[in-house]
């Protein structure tokens, strides 16, 4: 047998080893901590059982119940972590690198594989994320660096070795100068598709390897051709970041917009594939309906159930009130949730689609925003009184609203200038006894002419009454002063903006409902006003197949998501509705201070049959590279009897073994 082959089967069998040691070891000490859970529930219960408690006995439960706590989450890493080793077990590394780092004369080794697997100080694997592992990815043998924090490290790369290991036996094993050998690559991606999205970490490329690494973007946008791994790259740059940012960064702080809840369940698994927990996925559909009105469907339905039987009418701009509590969605709303279905919709809803251009548009986004500011400069102030008294005048008012509190929204201006006015009104020297003191001698006049008579308890009750009412009614008249209603305010400028299309949507608002492009806008507008506060805490934001979006979206997510960090991946050539002229066209939507932008041109989905039989149908030639990869060349086959002759295909298909099929029509009939 090789030496090198016999060496390497040996390293195998004692990382395996390995792995079974600490399975058996984490094993003991999940079961044991599961029985402390026990044990702790045990003793809660009993004390609960007995129903006397002192404070000693309290204080004693409290710590109970945090240890109980405690030791419920370790339990539960534990079992993560056994979950990742019997992973580690089947296949535990991919590859081997050995190098001599600059002012060293000893060569040293490193294995990579999904996780790292330590062993006192020895390192039996190394994480394919460590600044160290980028070689494997970048870098040809000879004099090569890698980054770390510290600075680049300079060293001689005198091996890379690839393995093939399966179900914890060594298969195969090569020498390679490249990167990716394409015999690794082409092994991949000819490989039966799956339900589930996989992992890449073997066959990532170089310039998808800089993507996932890159740490410098606080915008990163990604314009790749139809194949070139962006939704992968996205997911596995996520991983990169959870593992390099583990004390200030985790998946409760990370949300991915996907087109839809089936393309949300195809890319699933990727991440705890990797190692790490499943974060935020949604559509925008599902994310600002929930933003707007957060009650459950049900609650929504029943208001408008409710509202019908009392018989509200619309009033004569076709606004319902029922709207203001209420989204109910248009049945093409529905069917416009999956944005990549929207081919058949360009057919059978030409004027949603103009609709959707329209009120989704830069232009007309910009146009909301001037139309609210004007809307605010045309405010009327008065003096405000308390109790008969002024407590904020006219003058005062104004200034505090145009020029103490400029820089703010109007909703943040306007709490801004009721907290200072309760503040005055609770605090200023003497106001608020004086105002009660008068309050109680009118009030026990009153109740003498009336012959009544009231305890010292029975007054103090009356002026906090007296005081919340009259606070109540302050508060009233500054909101009613400042308020925006953001659904009245987006009819408006639509009436102004684009008469015919404003009809279109009154029409649609007077049966109950509106469709999702005018929600975006209210969003919008909410968002300016300060209605919804721009404090949803993200850190890191994905967006997959942003060219589908229309750019008041990502206006939207810059102030909702402000301080965040983005990834936005897309294809403009692959646009359903074309609302970019170029993925790089996005900095203009959400500002950052350091931008980078990404060109994937080569494809890895299609063989070179069907990228040649593709290209002869497009007008304009796409500017891609594809892999040299073969397989048979399409067919053209007329039939009398197409549905039979499909259902022939299918059964040949599935007696070689392929099980994965798709027939494609041009419609829903056929």
């Amino acid at each position: 047998m090789d030496k090198s082959l016999s060496s390497e089967k040996k390293y195998l069998a004692s990382v395996i080893t390995k792995i079974d040691n600490m399975e058996q070891e984490f094993e003991n000490t999940s079961a044991d901590i599961k029985n402390q859970i026990a044990e702790m529930r045990r003793r809660m219960w009993d004390d609960q059982m007995h129903g006397d408690y002192n404070a000693h006995d309290l204080f004693e439960l409290t710590q109970i119940t945090m240890t109980e706590s405690a030791e419920v989450n370790r339990y539960y890493d534990f079992k993560k972590r056994l979950k990742m080793l019997e992973k580690m077990r089947a296949s535990p590394y991919f590859a081997r690198l050995d190098f001599i780092e600059e002012g060293s004369k000893e060569e040293e080794s490193i294995y990579i594989g999904y996780l790292s697997l330590i062993d006192g100080a020895d390192v039996l694997v190394c994480d394919w994320r460590a600044d160290i592992s980028s070689m494997y990815y970048d870098s040809p043998l000879g004099k090569t660096f890698y980054k770390t924090q510290y600075g680049d490290i300079n060293v001689d790369l005198t091996l890379r070795r690839q393995f093939k290991i399966k179900n914890s036996k060594l298969e195969f094993m090569f020498d390679s100068d490249i990167a990716i050998d394409d015999s690794v690559l082409q092994e991949e991606l000819g490989k039966t598709a799956d339900l589930k999205l996989k992992t890449i970490i073997t066959t990532i490329q170089k310039e998808q390897n800089a993507i996932i690494r890159d740490l410098s973007g606080d915008l990163l946008l990604v314009q790749g051709v139809a194949g070139s791994g962006k939704t992968s790259i996205a997911l596995h740059r996520l991983a990169y970041l959870l593992y390099k940012h583990r004390n200030s960064l985790n998946s409760g702080n990370i949300i991915i917009f996907s087109p839809n809840g089936v393309f949300s369940s195809y890319i699933a698994d990727v991440l705890p594939e990797l190692g790490e927990d499943k974060v935020v996925q949604t559509d925008f559909y599902d994310f600002f309906d929930r933003l707007l009105f957060p009650e459950t469907a049900e609650d929504k339905l029943k208001k408008q159930k409710e509202a019908e039987l009392e018989g509200e009418d619309d009033d004569e701009n076709g606004a319902s009130e029922r709207y203001k509590v209420d989204y109910v969605p248009t049945q093409d709303d529905m069917f416009f949730r999956n944005l990549t279905e929207q081919n058949e919709a360009v057919r059978k809803y030409p004027d949603r689609f103009a609709s959707i251009k329209l009120k989704g548009s830069e232009e007309f986004s910009s146009f909301l925003e001037k139309y609210l500011e004007d809307h605010i400069s045309n405010a009327s102030f008065h003096d405000v009184k308390f109790i008969g008294e002024v407590v904020l005048s006219e003058k005062k008012l104004r200034k505090a609203f145009y020029e103490d509190f400029k820089g703010y929204s109007s909703e943040i201006r306007k709490n801004k200038i009721l907290g200072k006015t309760l503040d005055f009104i609770e605090n200023e020297g003497g106001f608020k006894e004086r105002k009660l003191a008068e309050f109680v001698s009118k009030f026990r006049k009153q109740a003498a002419n009336a012959a009544q008579q009231f305890s010292e308890d029975e007054i103090n009750e009356e002026k906090l009454r007296f005081w919340a009412a009259n606070i109540a009614r302050l508060t009233e008249e500054i909101n009613g002063m400042f308020s925006v209603d953001a659904t009245d305010l987006y009819f408006n400028a639509l009436r102004e903006y684009a008469p015919e299309e404003y009809e279109k949507t009154v029409a649609t608002r007077k049966t109950g409902h509106l469709n999702f492009e005018d929600m975006l806008c209210i969003v919008y507008i909410s968002l300016l006003t300060g209605k919804i506060p721009q404090q949803f805490k993200m850190n890191q934001v994905v967006v997959d197949e942003a060219q589908d979006y229309p750019p008041i979206i990502y206006k939207i997510l810059a102030k909702l998501c402000y301080g965040a960090r983005f990834t936005i991946l897309g294809d403009v050539n692959q646009a359903l509705t074309p609302h970019l002229d170029s993925i790089a066209q996005i900095e203009k939507y959400i500002p950052a201070k350091n931008v980078r932008v990404f060109n994937l041109k080569k494809s890895y989905r299609s063989t070179v049959e069907i990228n040649n039989f593709i290209n002869q149908f497009k007008k304009d030639p796409i500017d891609a590279e594809y892999l040299d990869r073969h397989g048979d060349e399409p067919e053209f086959v007329k039939t009398g009897d197409l549905s039979r002759s499909i259902a022939d295909k299918l059964t040949e298909l599935r007696k070689r073994g392929l099980f994965s099929n798709a027939v494609i029509c041009r419609n829903e009939e056929r």
